[in-house]
């Protein structure tokens, strides 16, 4: 497990939004464009805080935003990782709102919704590993019971491999969501893997345990980049583990 452990959560916010930073601005030196796929959860929120505040900042008219997963839900609904996206970041900070692309959740068909969001990202992300368009950053957080994006243990769409968007379900919350597949997880130049508190330390202890093993248990662990995957925690979620 490729990790770097931080003091606490507000050190891991701090270094990992100027790492984002940097990371955007090497891009947009090289390409004129910044690919990132946002997480939702509440350390995601921290760090997008964060982000909005960065002094300097990357060039935002040249950041594009994707949604790693998303509830099929209203925008301005309190489950929406658009909502929390935007009232923590994208509306403190001057992107165009053409550079925003979030899930349509406006229509009684997630399966649609799934596939167009899927044009979508091959429409505007030219770069490709094996035919699969490549973002350069993926933020990704991982659950309590391994699960990561919205591909859950047990879900179906863990083995979705001819698209790039599909639909999932959550138990736990009854929501339906749309979510990112492996493949194109797997394809981003780089993925960062965020866990923070004492209530992911068991589950990090497990993934470490079972990585030491060399077995693949939880969604989580599906997800691969070499050393293009980092795991980024504080001390209350590693203890003990990675």
């Amino acid at each position: 497990m490729n990790s770097t452990v931080y003091e606490s959560t507000a050190q891991l916010v701090t270094r990992l939004a100027d790492r984002i930073v940097d990371l955007a601005n090497s891009c947009i030196q090289q390409a004129q464009a910044f690919h990132l796929a946002l997480a939702g959860g509440s350390t995601p929120a921290s760090l997008y805080r964060r982000l909005a505040t960065a002094d300097p900042g990357p060039d935002w008219s040249k950041v594009y935003i994707y949604f790693g997963d998303e509830r099929y839900v209203p925008h301005t609904s309190p489950q929406s990782n658009y909502r929390m996206a935007y009232t923590t970041l994208l509306q403190h900070v001057p992107i165009p709102a053409q550079n925003i692309f979030a899930v349509d959740t406006g229509s009684e068909n997630p399966r649609q919704a799934a596939q167009d969001y899927e044009h979508t990202i091959r429409r505007q992300v030219s770069r490709t590993q094996h035919g699969i368009p490549s973002l350069d950053l993926v933020l990704l957080g991982v659950g309590e019971d391994g699960h990561t994006a919205s591909l859950f243990p047990g879900s179906p769409a863990l083995a979705v491999t001819d698209r790039l968007v599909t639909t999932s379900h959550s138990a736990q919350t009854g929501t339906e969501r749309i979510t990112f597949t492996l493949p194109l997880l797997n394809a981003a130049q780089h993925i960062f893997i965020i866990a923070t508190g004492e209530k992911k330390r068991a589950i990090i202890d497990e993934i470490q345990r079972l990585e030491n093993a060399g077995v693949k248990k939880y969604p989580v662990q599906l997800v691969c980049g070499g050393e293009r995957l980092e795991w980024h925690l504080d001390e209350a979620a590693a203890a003990g583990g990675a």
